[in-house]
Order: structure tokens, then sequence, then C-alpha cells
């Protein structure tokens, strides 16, 4: 009986040590699309880009869509999808200001999920460390 409790017990201990590494993951996913995206908003804006990344962020969203059901409450989440389908349509309109105002609504609701400073995402510390050291 204590050996099933202890495989247990070790068994949830290294399912929530992957399941944080697994966010991080997640994040810095949706972080590498908006970090393309702002890229491919330089002037003149490469709406074709852009429509590719959203394709990848509303990917991303589905198929992390379990994490964040766990994670989050089903206003951010449901808000979530609302806002990549909004940012999809600025794209198809090339409105680059709402463009850049879904990103920021977006970003803030995944740091609200995945319970991350919005302004420093999980490896940008990293990221920032290895440029100083170079």
């Amino acid at each position: 009986m204590k050996r099933i409790g202890i495989r247990f017990m070790v068994f949830m201990l290294v399912f929530i040590l992957s399941a944080c590494s697994a966010n991080k993951e997640t994040v810095t996913s949706f972080h590498d699309s908006f970090k393309n995206m702002e890229e491919s908003m330089v002037s003149p804006a490469d709406w074709g880009e852009l429509e590719k990344e959203a394709n990848k962020i509303r990917k991303k969203y589905e198929d992390h869509l379990w994490k964040m059901q766990l994670l989050g409450n089903k206003i951010e989440y449901g808000s979530l999808k609302h806002e990549i389908s909004k940012l999809k349509a600025a794209i198809l309109s090339k409105d680059e200001a709402q463009v850049s105002i879904h990103l920021a609504t977006i970003n803030s609701y995944l740091s609200s999920i995945f319970n991350y400073d919005p302004d420093n995402p999980p490896d940008e510390g990293k990221k920032k460390e290895k440029k100083k050291e170079s």
C-alpha cells in the first residue's frame, strides 16, 4: 500500500515538473510568432507573412487549448480565441494599428493564463544574458 502511495507521489511530481516545462515551451512558441509578426510589420508590411503567422497562432491555440483550460478560466481562453479571430480580420483589412492592438491583447491573455510577465516572457532573460556575454 505504501509503495502505491509513493509511486503516485513520484508520478505526480514528475507530471507537475514536466507540465511547467511544457508551459514555458508553449509561451516561447507563441512569442516566436509574435516576434515574426512584428518583424513582418516593418514598413511596408508583409501581409502574406502576417497571415501565415496568424494561422500559426491559431493552430498553437488549438494545440495547447487543453493546457489553457487547466490553467486559466473560460473567459480568458475564450477571449483569447476571439482576439485571434480579430487579429486575422485586422490582417485581412491591412490595418497595422489594429494588428498591433490585437497582438498586445493576445499577449496579455497569455500572460494571465500562463502567469508570466508580458514584458519579460520565459527565456527572454536567457537570450539577453547571452547577448551581453558576446
